[in-house]
């Protein structure tokens, strides 16, 4: 057994110490070490082992876009993300084959966690949040029901936190309770408060407003006000994604944005 936890395993990624490994530096374990770690149960281990198969060029590379169909969705859109920033356009060639859609930059691209207004925001800069707009209680069943169907509470504790700054993605999640329409008004009074905070929000990359729960072939029953301002008000915005029903439209007017890649 090895009993000295400075000596590294036989898959460590690099030895320790103060000064970084070279970014085309050879791994412990060699490409084998690589194979080996992308057997592991564990999605967090396989998706590390990813960084460091693009150290070995044309067979490391191979080995990402094998990742493109792990059991693990967050393995697959880690590996997408790797070929879409660092594999050029043979990377770009490998998403258009497997699913052309991940040539995007997307929503899901970020790790979402749920905001509790009695914690705050924790880990700006690795998290995005999920921000609910309504109030839900549980019932005798253990069931959640919807008490009260809109509600900015915990959208304002949120812009208020002190990190709110660092955050890059926000989910501002309506109630998908059934038949449930909110009007336009509310959007709107929603709108207007994001973009009160634009000078809070100055790293904010993408914004989800919508039904909590989507469905391709449902339609939304949530009514959804004028977006206009939010592309004027957000210039680093990326991704842009809106489930509901536009009662009228959701661009009043064009506009050039300067960042937005994915709507």
């Amino acid at each position: 057994m090895n009993n000295n936890p400075n000596k590294p395993r036989e898959y460590d990624a690099v030895l320790g110490g103060e000064v970084p490994p070279p970014v085309n530096g050879v791994v412990l374990g060699g490409i084998e070490g690589v194979k080996n770690r992308l057997k592991s149960p564990e999605a967090r281990e396989r998706a590390s082992a990813l960084i460091d198969a693009l150290r070995y060029q044309e067979e490391g590379f191979e080995l990402v876009i094998e990742a493109l169909k792990d059991s693990s969705d967050k393995v697959q859109m880690f590996a997408a993300r790797l070929l879409r920033n660092k594999g050029g356009e043979k990377g770009k060639e490998a998403l258009l084959r497997h699913n052309p859609q991940q040539c995007f930059t997307m929503l899901e691209d970020w790790q979402f966690e749920t905001f509790y207004p009695n914690i705050g925001i924790t880990s700006a800069i690795s998290t995005a949040y999920n921000v609910n707009l309504y109030r839900e209680e549980p019932n005798p069943r253990g069931e959640f029901r919807v008490v009260e169907d809109f509600n900015l509470d915990d959208l304002q504790v949120f812009l208020n936190d002190i990190q709110v700054s660092e955050v890059e993605a926000l989910a501002c999640w309506m109630p998908d309770k059934s038949y449930l329409e909110i009007y336009q008004q509310e959007c709107l009074t929603l709108i207007n408060m994001l973009c009160k905070a634009s000078q809070k929000l100055i790293n904010l990359k993408a914004l989800f407003i919508g039904n909590r729960r989507q469905h391709e072939y449902k339609k939304s029953r949530i009514y959804l006000s004028d977006m206009i301002s939010i592309l004027e008000n957000f210039p680093k915005l990326e991704v842009l994604k809106i489930h509901g029903n536009p009662h009228n439209n959701l661009f009043s007017k064009k506009i050039y944005h300067p960042s937005l890649k994915t709507l």
